[in-house]
């Protein structure tokens, strides 16, 4: 009789071993899956980050080359004003030398 009790011992000790086990099984799953699920929610939240940098970074690039553009734009008329008037004055200055030309020209601002 005691082997027959020891037998029946073991076998509840063993079924009682494979249910901790299963529920050591079971909840070890759940936490690598809650895990999996944090580690894939922290990647996209850490991937739209660096696409909303990146984004950022573009606009800001974009707006500067827009700016060194309109400088270049600005820096090219005022050479372009500045040309104009150098040429004015010698030509104001070349005809103030003439005396034959000045007196119609002036004759024809004065109209």
């Amino acid at each position: 009789m005691s082997s027959e009790l020891v037998a029946i011992l073991e076998k509840e000790a063993a079924s009682e071993i494979d249910r901790i086990l299963g529920e050591a099984r079971s909840q070890a799953e759940r936490l690598v899956a809650e895990a999996k699920q944090e580690a894939q929610e922290y990647l996209t939240t850490q991937r739209q980050q660096l696409e909303a940098e990146r984004k950022a970074a573009e606009v800001r690039a974009l707006s500067a080359a827009q700016v060194r553009a309109s400088a270049l734009v600005l820096q090219a008329r005022d050479e372009a004003i500045h040309e104009v008037f150098r040429i004015a004055e010698e030509e104001l200055a070349r005809l103030q030398q003439d005396k034959v030309r000045v007196g119609p020209i002036v004759r024809g601002l004065i109209k």
